[in-house]
């Protein structure tokens, strides 16, 4: 199944006191298709039908979880995503999901857990998406530590993806950590980062580095946090 299913935006501002990054993020999950109200009701009402008929079928009970968070109803969501584990505990793309909705309740700790579930039972360092969830949580949890450890894990799935290396950066930052932190903005900038290309110039140069002449050979690959996950 596609990771890009939850119409899910996060916005959140880390500041920490002299320290010259603001990590920001935005991330869209997927916009939504358009689809009606009363096609989203419609399709939930046959779900709903269904998962009495087939009552041992967890994929129902996901593809309601989905409708819901359309509705913006995240507690049926959340319990629909939790009745699909019930019947199916080792599939890691619904403990991941259920994690998405959670961190969008704000429930901070335990969509932690649920990240950590989605990355142990994935095949391992395939997918850069639970990874990347979970380092961002960490982030918000200001677990400096922990949230490099993800990213970095990102950087070694998916290196192409410039957005981890800014991430990087603006953790070290963060820590206090000057060289790294350089040469992961510096990382995000040679690999063709577009989206924060001119707060990364901006913060190197503060940092005293010259970048008006700085190479690119990225590629310009497309920013996204979460990435690839399924």
């Amino acid at each position: 199944m596609s990771g890009r299913l939850f119409p899910l935006v996060i916005a959140t501002a880390l500041l920490v006191s002299g320290c010259t990054t603001t990590v920001s993020e935005t991330t869209d999950y997927e916009v939504s298709d358009g689809t009606s109200a009363s096609v989203v009701d419609s399709r939930l009402e046959t779900l709903q039908k269904d998962s009495l008929k087939y009552p041992k079928r967890s994929d129902l009970h996901y593809q309601m979880a989905l409708l819901y968070f359309q509705k913006a109803d995240y507690h049926a969501s959340r319990d629909a995503l939790e009745k699909a584990i019930e019947l199916e505990p080792e599939v890691s793309e619904y403990q991941y999901h259920l994690g998405r909705v959670l961190l969008r309740m704000q429930e901070l700790e335990v969509a932690e857990e649920r990240f950590r579930e989605a990355v142990r039972l994935q095949p391992k360092n395939r997918y850069s998406g639970p990874h990347a969830a979970l380092g961002w949580t960490l982030t918000l949890r200001k677990d400096w530590d922990g949230a490099l450890v993800e990213f970095q894990r990102c950087v070694e799935i998916e290196p192409g993806n410039p957005i981890f290396y800014y991430f990087l950066g603006s953790i070290y930052d963060l820590k206090g950590e000057k060289e790294k932190a350089i040469q992961s903005f510096q990382e995000y900038l040679a690999r063709g980062g577009k989206q924060y290309r001119k707060k990364t110039a901006h913060i190197l140069e503060k940092m005293g580095v010259e970048v008006d002449s700085m190479p690119t050979s990225g590629t310009g690959n497309e920013e996204i946090l979460f990435g690839p996950v399924f």
